[in-house]
Parts: C-alpha cells; structure tokens; sequence
C-alpha cells in the first residue's frame, strides 16, 4: 500500500477501533478488519494503475466510511446519556416516565393482573369457580 493509502486505513481502523461495542481487541470481529485490509490493497493497486480520480474517490470513500463510523458513535453515546430508560424494562420506563411528568404509577393490585387470554382469575390460582357458568354446567 501507498502511505496516503497506509494512512487511509490506519484511520479507518482507528474510527472502527473507537465505534466497536467490544472493547478489548479479541472480541471484535476478526473478518471485518480482514475485509478492510482487502479492500484497501484492492484500492492501492488501482490508485497504482494511473487512473487520475481514484485517490479523490477513495479519500472521499474513507471520509465517508469514518464519519459514519464516528456519528454512530456519537448517536449511541447520546441516546444512552439522554434517554437511560432505553435498557429497561418496561414497567420501569412507565414508572420513570411518569415520574419524570410529574405523576404517579397507581399501585399495582396483585388479584387483577392480567392473565393468558380466555384464563379466569380463578382458574389462575387453582380456587373452585362460583359463578353462573359453572352452576348452569352441574
């Protein structure tokens, strides 16, 4: 590879290292640094053969590819400051939600929780069923 190419990738691998979820270097994927070194040995072999826009197309290529790898980071980094319900479960964010308007999650009554569809709270705790239903059915 060309230096103006050695450098390209260099930063490539700097914005990938920065963007990867994995933070030591034997978890991240092994095959899409091997893709980039590919890649850019196939770009320095046509920067070679004389062609006089492909230098400018690659290094536009590569600001592409980093500052996509940067904005993605940058957005994740935002989202986990702005919005920190996003890991939660559910009745947590509506507890913290509501809270955060101002309101209170109304104590949850444990007997009238929802059940399966087409299941009886009866049914649910295994209890005897006293009800037209059951005294049109003896």
């Amino acid at each position: 590879m060309t230096s103006s190419v050695s450098s390209l990738y260099r930063q490539t691998l700097r914005a990938f290292r920065r963007s990867s979820i994995h933070a030591s270097r034997q978890d991240r994927s092994a095959s899409v640094s091997l893709y980039l070194r590919q890649w850019f040995q196939e770009a320095a072999q046509r920067n070679s053969d004389a062609s006089t826009d492909a230098p400018g197309t690659l290094r536009r290529q590569v600001d592409n590819m980093t500052t996509f790898l940067s904005s993605n980071r940058k957005y994740n980094e935002l989202v986990k400051r702005y919005n920190s319900q996003w890991d939660l479960p559910d009745e947590e964010r509506l507890r913290l939600t509501a809270n955060r308007v101002g309101l209170q999650m109304p104590a949850e009554d444990p007997e009238s929780r929802e059940l399966p569809t087409g299941q009886t709270q009866a049914a649910a705790a295994n209890l005897p069923v006293n009800d037209a239903a059951s005294a049109r059915s003896r």
